[in-house]
């Protein structure tokens, strides 16, 4: 499920099938940047700007960071524990060091309400088969055992692809492959993503998505525009 670079050992390896974007791959990715206005992550938090463009803000003297906009706190806590385990911090910053589930629950504000019940609709399962599982909800989850969740969704994802039957995906399926787009696309138009982990200068501006060369059967990696 990791996708940074080949030579990154993630801190939660899968057992099974891992559905990997290698550092070329993901050079020839464009996708629309989120925009950055301070040095220290601490000093800034994402924000909506006119036309509901995502960017960052400088925070507020004494502010007490980011408030979801969309997400309860406890379903953001279990969104940046799963995206954290799809891009995990290595020798480079993760999804959560990049606030990937913050610009994640910006993303989910502004979308049609279809789209916001259907991602909804899958957290609640799989907080569910947490709890079944585990004995505890999905924001109290540890990677291993988020892991232990998201492998075999992972693998539904891309033997669905193999057999050209993507559109009949469970719920848990449907909802992993929503969110690791979602963060694929947050982690790498972050300064993180672009510059600490595929070494691009800083004042590198990408303006499109046109998703990524990828292998047949990965159905997690998006292709079509976004702008």
């Amino acid at each position: 499920m990791s996708t940074k670079s080949d030579h990154d050992e993630p801190a939660v390896r899968p057992t099974a099938h891992r559905n990997d974007v290698s550092r070329r791959r993901v050079l020839g990715l464009a996708a629309a940047a989120v925009a950055g206005v301070a040095a220290h992550p601490v000093d800034w938090v994402f924000a909506l700007a006119p036309g509901g463009r995502i960017v960052k803000r400088p925070q507020a003297e004494g502010a007490s960071g980011y408030q979801p906009v969309f997400f309860t706190a406890d379903e953001l806590e279990a969104v940046a524990r799963l995206c954290d385990v799809i891009i995990p911090r290595t020798e480079t910053p993760g999804a959560r060091d990049a606030r990937v589930h913050e610009y994640i629950d910006l993303v989910l504000s502004i979308e049609d309400e279809d789209e916001q019940a259907e991602l909804r609709r899958g957290l609640e399962h799989l907080d569910r088969a947490c709890r079944d599982a585990h004995s505890r909800p999905l924001h109290q989850a540890t990677p291993e055992q988020l892991t232990a969740l998201l492998t075999p969704l992972s693998e539904e994802v891309t033997a669905a692809a193999e057999s050209d039957d993507s559109d009949d995906l469970s719920t848990g399926a449907a909802f992993f492959a929503s969110l690791k787009g979602h963060t694929i696309f947050g982690y790498y138009t972050s300064r993180e993503g672009r510059v600490e982990e595929l070494g691009l200068p800083e004042a590198v501006t990408m303006e499109r998505w046109r998703g990524c060369p990828h292998d047949d059967g990965d159905a997690t990696h998006g292709s079509s525009e976004r702008g």
